[in-house]
């Protein structure tokens, strides 16, 4: 049988709330309990190489109890300086598998002020990061003729 906990309920038990907080935002101060960096892309963000992005699925435990889960796409290059984009993911919360996660990730968009949208990317390696930093959760449910 499989295990039916939904990220929120992982992030919850990892009791992460402890020591100095991540940061502290309008909505109060608040700790990792998942970060993981689901896509690296871009160059080295040196000379004429294309800038550095990161992309990772944060779930942030505020002080108040709360939860919210974010993707958040980090940006470098020496010329530019640094960037974040960031989108609310709250749906991630609810999921009780690896491909339901997936599955939001891919759905999610990054807002910019350019009246066009940037899609999550989640690479090879970040499903492979998935899988190795979030094991509470099953890959896949029961396959439908499974069942």
């Amino acid at each position: 049988m499989h295990n039916m906990k939904t990220l929120k309920d992982i992030a919850l038990a990892r009791k992460a709330r402890k020591g100095p907080a991540e940061a502290v935002t309008k909505d109060g101060a608040y700790w990792l309990p998942v970060s993981v960096n689901i896509n690296v892309a871009g160059g080295d963000g040196i000379g004429q190489s294309d800038a550095s992005r990161n992309t990772y699925l944060n779930i942030r435990h505020y002080r108040s109890g709360e939860l919210g889960g974010y993707i958040e796409q980090t940006t470098w290059h020496q010329n530019t300086g640094s960037s974040t984009l960031r989108t609310s993911c709250s749906a991630a919360l609810g999921v009780t598998n690896h491909e339901d996660l997936l599955i939001v990730l891919r759905k999610a968009e990054f807002d910019t002020d350019h009246d066009m949208n940037i899609e999550v990317e989640v690479s090879d390696r970040g499903i492979a990061r998935l899988l190795k930093e979030i094991p509470e959760l099953p890959a896949a449910p029961k396959a439908p003729d499974e069942q």
